[in-house]
C-alpha cells in the first residue's frame, strides 16, 4: 500500500482487494480463508498479536419460504376475510412478527460447518483491553432481484405489505360488528391486498432462485468495515495509541451472527469489562447511524451509555433501529455484553445494491470510508480520556 496515500484512498485500496480481487466470501469458503489471510498479514504486519477462533455455523436453507407463503398469505387473506374475519384480523401482527421468526428459525438450524473468526491484540498488551471494534469478512447470497427499477420496488414492499395487511384487519374487524363487505367494495380490497400480497411472493422468489449459487462481492457489505478496521489499526500503530483496543473480525454474520456468539464468549472470558462497537456498510452515504434497538417483538437494546457516548464523540449521529435485518452487535448485546454498531446511510444507490451481484468497489466512496477512520480514532481517544490515561 503506497505511504502517501490518504486513509480513505488506504481503506478502498483493501476493499478492492477484499471485493474486487477476492470477490464473494461466503462462511467457511476458500475466498472468506484468503480474505482471512489477507487480513492476518495486514495486522501482523503493524505488530498485532492474533487469536483464532474456531466456530460452528449453520449455512443457509437453499431456500426459505416464510416470506414467499406469507406473501400468498396475505392474498388469500383478501378474498377471505368476509368468511373468516376472526383469522385474517391478525395478519398485521404475523407479518409484524415475520423478522422475529425469522431470527429465531435462524438461531436455531443445527451448525454443520465451520469456519474462524480473528481477533487482533496489540503488541506486548498486558492491560485490559477497554474497547473493541469489529467487523464481519463473510457475505451473503446474491439477490435475484436485478434492475434498477425492479430494486425501487422490491425495497418498498414491506411498506405496501404492511399497509395491505392493515386494510384486511380493518376490514375484518368491522366485518365483526356486522358492516357487510361484499359485491363491488369487496373485489376492490381483495385486488388491493393482493398486488402487495403477490408482489412479495414474487420477489421472495426471484431474490432466492434467481443468483443461485453466487455471492454479493460485499464492496460495502462488508469489506467497508473491515478496510476501515485495517486503517484504523495501522494509524493507531503509528500513533502509540493502541494499547487498550482491539480488533475482531467475524465470519458468519450472514448465516446467522455465529461468529458474533463465539466472539462474545471470548470477550466474557479475557475482556469482560471492554465495549463492543461494529461496522457495517460504513463505504457510502453521509449519514451515520448507530444501532439503538434490534428486532420487533421481544427486541435487543444495545447499551445506553455507549450509544450515548458515541453520540457525544460523534456530533450529528442518528438512531438506527434494525426491524428487518440485524447486525454483530445485536449478538453481542445478546450475549450481555455492552455493544452498539455503527453504519452508514444515504449513499447514492447504495441500498438497491444491498446484496446484490454489484456490490463492487466502484461503489465505494473514499470520502466515507476516511469518515469512519477518523471516527473509529476519535472514540478510541474519547475513550482514553474517559479512563483518565
Amino acid at each position: 500500500m503506497v505511504e502517501n496515500l490518504s486513509p480513505g484512498e488506504r481503506a478502498l485500496d483493501h476493499v478492492k482487494y477484499l471485493a474486487g480481487v477476492i470477490g464473494g466470501r461466503p462462511a467457511g469458503s476458500p475466498e472468506e480463508t484468503a480474505a482471512f489471510t489477507y487480513i492476518q498479514e495486514q495486522m501482523e504486519k503493524w505488530g498485532y498479536t492474533t487469536t483464532i477462533q474456531t466456530i460452528p455455523f449453520a449455512p443457509l436453507p437453499k431456500f426459505d419460504l416464510l416470506y414467499l407463503l406469507t406473501g400468498v398469505l396475505l392474498t388469500l387473506s383478501g378474498w377471505i376475510f368476509p368468511a373468516i374475519p376472526w383469522v385474517t384480523m391478525w395478519i398485521p401482527l404475523w407479518i409484524f412478527a415475520c423478522p422475529q421468526i425469522t431470527r429465531w428459525i435462524t438461531s436455531n438450524r443445527k451448525c454443520t460447518e465451520s469456519s474462524k473468526n480473528y481477533i487482533f491484540l496489540p503488541p506486548g498488551n498486558g492491560e485490559a483491553i477497554h474497547l473493541f471494534f469489529s467487523a464481519h469478512v463473510d457475505t451473503a447470497p446474491a439477490s435475484g432481484i436485478q434492475g434498477r427499477i425492479l430494486r425501487k420496488l422490491y425495497g418498498k414492499t414491506m411498506f405496501w405489505v404492511q399497509r395491505a395487511a392493515l386494510l384486511v384487519a380493518f376490514c375484518s374487524f368491522v366485518s365483526l360488528f356486522g358492516v357487510k363487505i361484499g359485491g363491488a367494495l369487496h373485489l376492490v380490497t381483495a385486488i388491493l391486498v393482493s398486488i402487495p400480497g403477490l408482489w412479495l411472493a414474487f420477489t421472495e422468489f426471484r431474490c432466492q432462485a434467481g443468483m443461485a449459487g453466487k455471492y454479493s462481492p460485499g464492496a460495502n457489505d462488508n469489506a467497508s468495515g473491515v478496510a476501515v478496521l485495517l486503517v484504523a489499526g495501522e494509524l493507531l500503530i503509528k500513533q502509540g495509541e493502541s494499547a487498550k483496543v482491539g480488533w475482531i473480525y467475524t465470519s458468519a454474520e450472514e448465516t446467522g451472527l455465529h461468529g458474533a456468539i463465539k466472539a462474545a464468549q471470548w470477550i466474557k472470558e479475557n475482556a469482560p469489562d471492554a465495549s463492543v462497537i461494529s461496522l457495517d456498510m460504513v463505504g457510502c452515504g453521509s449519514d451515520l447511524r448507530v444501532a439503538v434497538k434490534d428486532g420487533t417483538i421481544f427486541p435487543v437494546y444495545p447499551d445506553k451509555n455507549l450509544i450515548n457516548f458515541v453520540k457525544k464523540t460523534l456530533p450529528g449521529v442518528r438512531d438506527l433501529w434494525y426491524t428487518l435485518r440485524s447486525g454483530d452487535f445485536a449478538m453481542f448485546v445478546r450475549q450481555g455484553i455492552s455493544a452498539t454498531g455503527l453504519q452508514l446511510l444515504g449513499g447514492k444507490d447504495a441500498h438497491l445494491k444491498y446484496h446484490g451481484i454489484d456490490d463492487l468497489p466502484d461503489g465505494v466512496e473514499p470520502e466515507a470510508l476516511e469518515r469512519m477512520v477518523w471516527s473509529v480514532l476519535s472514540l478510541v481517544q474519547a475513550k482514553k480520556r474517559d479512563f483518565g490515561k
